[in-house]
């Protein structure tokens, strides 16, 4: 196997010079590889923004050499996987800052917490990571949750003059007071630990077998420094059918939420503002702004859109 990056990673770059960079992130890892006696173990995974090549260390160790985007939050990911380490964050073995590739523990990639049968079960360990990170101070580097929710609502403030189908006046103004109210607190105190940023069930992976350390392993964060209680919302709009079984998914949404924001110790009414504002945004850009309006999340972000 050659260190080559999988085709679809570098068809979805919005550019050629995007696409370029992506192809060059295959010499990144053979060079890497190289330096850090690692030989290829299997295909290479990808999502949007990384590729991920299983590796066996020097000593036949398995774990996986990560690299992705130029992005301030991807460049502060080793940042927070060092100073969360031992709190139930995937294994880091080595960070390079120059090219922010992260040296990983190979996990499960076919048991995450989106497959547990158990839903309260699954939300009751991803509560238990908020909790655990959000003792721990952010390190330098790691940008402000203030500057991304400015951005988020420069967006809604954008579209707060078109119909939305589903949101009422009420619903945006309460999201743009939100997010500037937030983003105001967060520039005037501190500090403030470390938000993973994207904490969804498909982000917690389990150990392998026969791991002499067992157990759940969050993957993949997006950081930036701010309240936890913005940690809670990449949970919210996953696992849609689970809250459609109960027949009112709007109070197992509301339930889910409470489960979160006990476990963690949380401020339960920031954390429902901020799952509205977020929910506003996603609603409105669905809607105005995406071919034929389809995506996995409109339903869950409709509901929450309007907690008030």
């Amino acid at each position: 196997m050659t260190w080559t990056v999988p085709a679809p990673f570098v068809a979805n770059r919005a550019d050629d010079t995007q696409r370029e960079w992506a192809r060059s992130l295959g010499s990144v890892a053979a060079r890497l590889a190289q330096e850090w006696s690692l030989e290829p173990a299997g295909d290479p995974m990808w999502g949007y923004v990384s590729v991920v090549w299983p590796v066996r260390g020097p000593a036949g160790q398995s774990w996986v050499l990560k690299l992705g985007e130029d992005d301030p939050r991807m460049r502060a990911e080793g940042l927070v996987l060092r100073a969360w380490q031992g709190r139930g964050v995937v294994g880091l073995v080595r960070h390079d800052a120059e090219t922010r590739a992260l040296l990983l523990e190979a996990l499960d990639a076919g048991r995450d917490l989106e497959g547990e049968a158990d839903i309260d079960a699954a939300t009751q360990v991803i509560g238990g990571f908020i909790a655990g990170f959000a003792k721990v101070p952010a390190p330098q580097g790691v940008p402000s949750l203030s500057e991304e929710l400015r951005r988020i609502r420069a967006h809604v403030h954008r579209r707060r003059d078109f119909a939305v189908e589903g949101l009422t006046r009420r619903d945006v103004d309460g999201a743009l007071d939100t997010l500037s109210a937030v983003a105001a607190q967060i520039d005037a105190h501190g500090p403030w630990p470390a938000i993973h940023g994207d904490l969804h069930y498909c982000n917690v992976l389990h150990t392998r077998a026969g791991d002499p350390d067992p157990g759940w392993r969050a993957i993949d964060p997006l950081p930036s420094a701010g309240p936890a209680e913005l940690d809670v919302i990449a949970a919210m709009r996953n696992r849609w059918q689970d809250a459609l079984a109960t027949g009112d998914p709007e109070r197992a949404l509301r339930r889910r939420l409470d489960q979160l924001v006990e476990v963690a110790g949380l401020d339960l009414a920031l954390a429902r503002a901020l799952c509205q504002a977020v929910a506003v945004d996603n609603v409105s850009w669905i809607l105005l702004e995406t071919p034929l309006h389809q995506d996995r999340f409109l339903d869950p972000y409709r509901v929450m859109a309007t907690w008030h």
